[in-house]
């Protein structure tokens, strides 16, 4: 521990000197005015761990010398022991005031000063520990971040809701579904307007957490109905969904519109109100050889939400015969 002690009497430094090595501190240095010792503050490279100040000093004293150093970066925790012969209440509320960590008052026993020091020397090191938790936090709290972080089109997988599974997880389910498997199966996307915003605006973090609400509410309202939904990006989610379809798209907006709502004035987050969901429309995927078309009805679902609901021009229709061209020919033809 790195230990600064200032006095204007030189047989005062000796004996603090003295008494802090037989204490076993030996990093120590001395000053002999409050100008002397803020040139040393200021030269050095790291922060000294104590500070020893003597109040009673020509120009300023070491209760205003005290003040300055609790103001520099990096010393407003350091320990700061007063050792002086002023003894008064005035003298004593002052100093803490200014930041003082403890009081001797002159003439000190050598072995109480060590005992102080100790003290202090715990607060050094309890103050590293701290800081050490406290960097250690922010390193994940940063690391979570940047795990957080997606484009605004980069699909993302929501965990903990019902029903949502990742966009790859999805095309692989409907590329491995039978024929009768996807006999009464309907594909739908939903555009969530509003949400760009808040990707713009909040952290990474604090938009999966939206994201995950706004799937949540979705999912309140499909349930009952076997499904899987995902979040595809660009405020965009592709729901399967197994046997009975949506019969009114209306009636889900509406209802997955209100289950968000409720969430918000519960969780009291308002904004989530302002969000609107916009649904497609459903694509019946009807009989096929394999789910390859499937997957190309769900693009397509996606691809209509940005074109006028009422221009079908370039929907993909499905085959009931379509040849199974295999993921990657797949991704090479819509690509």
């Amino acid at each position: 521990m790195r230990i600064l002690a200032v006095d204007d009497d030189e047989m005062i430094l000796e004996i603090l000197k003295a008494s802090l090595v037989a204490s076993g501190y030996h990093a120590i240095e001395t000053a002999m005015s409050a100008p002397e010792a803020m040139a040393k503050i200021e030269a050095s490279a790291e922060p000294y761990d104590c500070l020893l100040l003597d109040i009673q000093m020509p120009g300023m004293d070491g209760i205003e010398l005290c003040s300055w150093v609790k103001r520099r970066r990096g010393y407003a925790s350091t320990p700061v022991i007063m050792v002086t012969a002023m003894s008064e209440r005035s003298f004593i509320q002052r100093a803490f005031a200014a930041g003082a960590t403890d009081y001797v008052t002159k003439p000190f026993d050598p072995l109480e000063l060590g005992t102080r020091v100790g003290l202090a020397h715990r607060l050094v090191e309890e103050g590293a520990r701290t800081r050490e938790k406290a960097l250690e936090a922010r390193l994940l709290r940063d690391q979570m971040e940047q795990d957080f972080r997606v484009a605004w089109s980069d699909p993302v997988t929501v965990f903990g809701v019902a029903g949502a599974i990742g966009q790859v997880n999805l095309e692989n389910y409907l590329l491995q579904m039978s024929r009768s498997g996807l006999f009464s199966t309907t594909v739908l996307a939903v555009r969530v307007d509003g949400l760009e915003a808040y990707h713009r605006a909040l952290t990474p973090s604090d938009f999966y957490f939206l994201l995950a609400d706004v799937a949540e509410a979705l999912s309140t309202a499909l349930r009952g109905r076997e499904f899987f939904l995902s979040y595809a990006g660009s405020g965009a989610f592709v729901v399967v969904i197994h046997g009975p379809g949506v019969t009114s798209t209306e009636e889900l907006e509406f209802a997955a519109g209100g289950a968000l709502e409720l969430m918000g004035a519960t969780e009291g987050f308002g904004a989530l109100a302002e969000l609107r969901y916009r649904c497609g429309d459903p694509h019946r995927i009807g009989v096929m050889r394999s789910g390859t078309s499937a997957v190309r009805t769900m693009h397509a679902a996606l691809a209509q939400l940005d074109r006028n609901p009422a221009d079908r021009s370039g929907v993909v229709e499905v085959a009931s015969r379509a040849p199974s061209m295999g993921l990657t020919g797949l991704l090479r033809k819509l690509g």
